[in-house]
């Protein structure tokens, strides 16, 4: 009986020992993976995912904190089960950050792009309108005959009628020298007058 109660008492001894050496790796893998679950937090505020997906990483910090409450009251099976649904959720709140992520950064380069090419067709309208404004003035710009030096009696009048046939067209010989004439009634002798050549 002596023997029996011996096996029985180091039996329990036994069971205990191994209990308690279950228990302490157990605790010690739930202080592991709560380390490391803080730590991916941490890792994702400081990059700004949570900006991305705030909803999905408050629901990973939920779980979170359940998992580390349950560790505390000494739970850690049940422990251990939280911080993996903490790991799934913290996976699923990565995954969503990143993608909207990306999508916002693709989108800010499509409207960059976007500007850029609205810039060169500015410019290529700019270049445009300025090739076609000057081809406009090279049309405009007046053609003349030889240059007629005023003499004494002379009058833009009498100009016109000599120059062109028609003493009515004084006003082209005044609008082709408004810069050297002030008053058309009055010109000097020695005076150079550009004479246009009319259509």
């Amino acid at each position: 009986m002596k023997i029996k109660s011996f096996i029985s008492i180091l039996l329990i001894a036994v069971l205990i020992t191994i209990t308690g050496c279950s228990n302490e790796e157990e605790k010690n893998q739930a202080l592991a993976k709560s380390l490391d679950a803080n730590q991916k937090i941490e890792t994702s505020k400081a990059k700004g995912y949570q900006e991305w997906a705030p909803d999905e990483f408050a629901t990973a910090e939920a779980k979170l904190q359940v998992a580390e409450k349950l560790a505390s009251q000494g739970k850690y099976k049940q422990a251990q089960l939280a911080y993996e649904d903490f790991q799934v959720s913290y996976e699923n709140a990565q995954l969503i950050a990143s993608t909207k992520k990306e999508n916002a950064r693709k989108e800010a380069d499509e409207l960059s792009k976007l500007k850029q090419e609205e810039l060169l067709l500015a410019e290529t309208e700019a270049q445009k309108a300025a090739k076609e404004e000057l081809a406009a003035k090279k049309l405009t710009v007046q053609k003349f005959q030889k240059p007629h030096r005023v003499r004494k009696g002379d009058c833009l009048w009498n100009i016109a009628k000599n120059t062109y046939g028609d003493p009515f067209k004084w006003a082209e010989i005044y609008e082709a020298n408004k810069d050297s004439i002030s008053n058309p009634h009055i010109i000097e002798p020695g005076q150079v007058f550009k004479l246009p050549i009319l259509k």
